[in-house]
C-alpha cells in the first residue's frame, strides 16, 4: 500500500521535539494574533507544530505567516515565513496543534534550524544509549 502524497509530503523531514529545560520557543505577530513564547512540539527543517493558546483562535488553514520568530536554544532567533497546514486537536492533552510549514529560510537561518536539530538529535541519540 502506497502513502498518500500529504502523508509522504508532512513526513519527508526528521522532526525533534525541543527538551523540556530549553524549549523552542515561537512569538507570532499579524493582523488576528499577538502571540508570545508559544511552545514548539516538534521541529524539522520543513515546519513545526505549535500549541496556540488555548483562549485564542488561530490562523486559518493555508495562512502565510510573515511575522513568525523563533527561539533556537543556544543559537538565537530565526525568522522563517510559516504557511499553516494543519489544525488539529490532539487527543493525548486535549490541545489544539497548529502544524506550519516553513516556506522562506534564509541561508542564515536554515544553518541555525540545521545545526539546532543535529544538536538536538545527538542529544537524544546519547539518552537512548545510557
Amino acid at each position: 500500500m502506497q502513502p498518500n502524497t500529504m502523508e509522504q509530503k508532512r513526513r519527508r523531514y526528521f522532526r525533534v521535539n525541543p527538551a523540556i529545560s530549553q524549549p523552542v520557543l515561537t512569538f507570532i505577530h499579524n493582523d488576528a494574533v499577538d502571540w508570545q513564547s508559544l511552545p514548539v512540539k516538534d521541529i524539522s527543517l520543513g515546519g513545526m507544530a505549535f500549541y496556540p493558546p488555548q483562549a485564542s483562535q488561530p490562523p486559518a488553514v493555508g495562512t502565510a505567516i510573515a511575522n513568525l520568530q523563533l527561539m533556537l536554544p543556544n543559537l538565537g532567533v530565526i525568522s522563517p515565513i510559516g504557511v499553516v497546514r494543519r489544525i488539529e486537536r490532539e487527543s493525548k492533552q486535549n490541545k489544539l496543534v497548529c502544524a506550519l510549514e516553513f516556506t522562506n529560510l534564509n541561508d542564515e537561518d536554515d544553518h541555525k534550524l540545521y545545526q539546532y536539530l543535529n544538536n538536538r538529535q545527538r542529544e537524544l541519540h546519547l539518552m537512548t544509549k545510557n
